[in-house]
């Protein structure tokens, strides 16, 4: 599932950043370990620890074992 995702995710020209530590978002994009990346759209892959990135997911996240996030996207993904 993952690969098939990624492989979607690159045909259409999205770049995936993996192992990059996030420490701030700005309304431009990200700052990261690394560097600062110009983005318009950032998808944040946390886990239950969230409110460690930032304190305002303090109310909308708690750690619980065996947790599950599911979306339903605004287009299909092929």
């Amino acid at each position: 599932l993952i690969n098939s995702l990624r492989k979607s995710l690159e045909a259409r020209k999205v770049q995936i950043i993996e192992s990059s530590g996030a420490f701030e978002l700005f309304p431009d994009g990200v700052k990261t370990v690394v560097n600062t990346i110009r983005c318009k759209k950032v998808v944040l892959a946390l886990n239950g620890y969230a409110s460690e990135f930032h304190p305002a997911f303090s109310s909308l996240v708690l750690p619980f074992r065996a947790q599950m996030l599911a979306i339903e996207t605004e287009e299909e993904l092929e």
